[in-house]
């Protein structure tokens, strides 16, 4: 895996989302227990979804992580953090699981 490595686990890791996970994230998004327990209705489009990705470089509010196995770099969910506020040094944080326990690969 040649992508950067952030906050390494015993299992897991963290490493920031790029435009080449455009497809693997788009498949997220329309997982239908995600989007229930996340409250999400919005519909998203493959361009739509890039753009976004895109976009998270100019934003320096909020940061998008995704969760991946250490053993074979299988992404299973993602988590964000919002409104990062440096003076106050909080943010929001949303964690994202594939409830399904489906391993996402591109």
């Amino acid at each position: 895996m040649n992508k950067p490595i952030l906050l390494p686990g015993e299992r897991i890791y963290l490493r920031p989302i790029s435009v080449e996970d455009s497809e693997l994230y788009f498949r997220m998004m329309f997982n239908s227990e995600t989007r229930r327990l996340t409250g999400t209705q919005k519909c998203f489009s493959r361009e739509g979804i890039k753009r976004y990705i895109e976009g998270l470089s100019q934003n320096s509010s909020s940061l998008l992580l995704l969760i991946a196995f250490i053993e074979d770099d299988t992404v299973i969910g993602d988590i964000q953090l919002l409104n990062i506020h440096p003076t106050n040094r909080n943010c929001f944080i949303l964690g994202r699981s594939n409830p399904s326990r489906q391993r996402l690969r591109l």
